[in-house]
């Protein structure tokens, strides 16, 4: 499952980038499949969309996602506070 979305607000924080996140069954991990469809929603967002930038909140220790994240270009911006949790963010420019 892929989705590509906006949030509302983070906290008191409102936000405007385009959101993406993905999870997939563990039979399925490693076979290329969140990376191909985040893909395409990063394409959709910003054809379809015209969204300047995309964004990923991704856990430190959830390595899979974060090598979803790098390989469709997303890089590492920094911890955040994301619902009272320190959480990394990546982000993808168009």
């Amino acid at each position: 499952m892929v989705g590509a979305f906006y949030r509302e607000t983070l906290g008191d924080e409102v936000l405007g980038d385009l959101e993406l996140g993905w999870i997939t069954f563990r039979d399925h991990w490693g076979q290329g499949y969140a990376s191909e469809a985040a893909a395409a929603a990063v394409r959709f967002g910003f054809e379809r969309l015209n969204a300047d930038r995309a964004i990923a909140y991704i856990d430190a220790a959830n390595v899979a996602s974060v090598r979803v994240a790098e390989r469709i270009g997303m890089t590492y911006e920094g911890d955040v506070d994301f619902y009272g949790e320190r959480t990394g963010r990546f982000g993808l420019a168009r």
